[in-house]
């Protein structure tokens, strides 16, 4: 097909996209051992203080007027 165009393009795609998702799961990686120990530190603190101080400003942004979902252990009650 084309001279193999159609393959190669399908192939690159896969490579890159593979290769993306790894870049992607390796990013708090690239901070920890490029900023000792201070990247540890921070990344430390940005994983605990976003659940607590930016997570339900973006929940309620993006959930706004939808019914708010049932805990399990409510339904059981």
């Amino acid at each position: 097909m084309f001279d193999g165009q159609v393959v190669k393009f399908v192939l690159n795609f896969i490579i890159d996209s593979f290769k993306n998702t790894v870049a992607a799961f390796m990013w708090p990686v690239n901070i920890v051992t490029s900023y000792q120990p201070y990247g540890a530190i921070s990344l430390g603190l940005a994983f605990w203080l976003f659940p607590i101080f930016v997570k339900p400003h973006i929940e309620k942004w993006m959930f706004d007027g939808e019914p708010a979902a049932v805990d399990s252990e409510q339904e059981e009650k």
